[in-house]
């Protein structure tokens, strides 16, 4: 497998020891999201879904995925939108790079959909099937949110074994929790008083599967505050801080594949000099 112009590429560990390859072919505001497979069993690749991959695709904008998480058997993706904006450059299948006005002052809305089947079909919130490519439409935007509303790309996402979805953003200065319940219903709240500008180090959201708590892990970017966030299951309407220290200026990343009751959270510092480290924090 070849693939060329690369941008944001994630990766994603299935329970068959299966690995799912996500990335964006295209540009700020000008792109699409494809999905392949590398088999455990034979050591090669293939593209999921009947496109070659193509199972997002932007109509003059570009979705910004929140990440993938699966559980309880379902695949989950959230996303918003950039807008493309001419700036004079080509408009070509395959090309990368930021470019002028193509910004996230051009974010708008929260999209979501699930599969059942692993990323071969995709369904709506309702549970009806999508067509493929999934494109801009009424169906999947969950929550309506206009341009300029600084909203972040590529902020953070998790679900857990109960079958909560849970989606990370901010708007209008305030990180904001999407939650959809197991029933299907969606409620969206703001995250306490911890600022969150318009531009600046996006966090990230992390499940406790044996207690159902959610964790929000938050840079501070008005200032050097890292904080960590807790609410419990299954109403999530109330959120403890259980750690927070100045001194941090790094976009957290954590070690979701670990089960044994800890969080491990890549942080960086800000002192001199500067390290990139590991903090273990014990959950409950």
């Amino acid at each position: 497998m070849y693939l060329n112009k690369v941008t944001y590429p994630r990766f994603l560990l299935l329970p068959s020891g299966d690995l799912l390859f996500e990335l964006r072919i295209g540009r700020s505001g000008l792109g699409d999201d494809y999905l392949y497979r590398y088999s455990a069993a034979t050591g090669s690749w293939r593209a999921v879904g009947a496109h070659n991959g193509l199972f997002l695709k932007g109509i003059e904008n570009n979705p910004y995925i929140n990440g993938m998480d699966y559980a309880c058997g379902r695949l989950h993706i959230s996303w918003t939108y950039r807008d493309f904006v001419e700036d004079g450059g080509e408009k070509k299948d395959g090309e990368s790079g930021q470019a002028g006005p193509n910004g996230p002052e051009n974010n708008h809305d929260f999209c979501y959909i699930y599969s059942d089947d692993e990323g071969e079909t995709w369904c709506d919130t309702k549970g009806r099937p999508l067509p493929l490519p999934v494109l801009p439409s009424p169906e999947i935007t969950i929550y309506t949110i206009p341009k300029y509303s600084e909203i972040m790309n590529q902020e953070g996402q998790a679900a857990d074994r109960l079958g909560h979805f849970h989606g990370l953003n901010r708007a209008n200065g305030k990180y904001q929790h999407y939650h959809r319940r197991p029933d299907g219903e969606w409620s969206v709240s703001a995250i306490n008083d911890i600022p969150a500008v318009s531009f600046g180090c996006r966090g990230k959201l992390a499940v406790d599967d044996a207690t159902g708590s959610l964790y929000a892990l938050l840079p501070g970017n008005v200032d050097s505050t890292f904080s960590i966030v807790r609410a419990r299951a299954p109403l999530y309407d109330r959120w403890d801080v259980v750690w927070a220290r100045e001194g941090y200026d790094a976009e957290p990343l954590y070690d979701r594949y670990r089960s044994d009751g800890v969080l491990s959270v890549l942080q960086r510092n800000t002192g001199v000099p500067r390290k990139t480290f590991v903090m273990d924090f014990k959950l409950e």
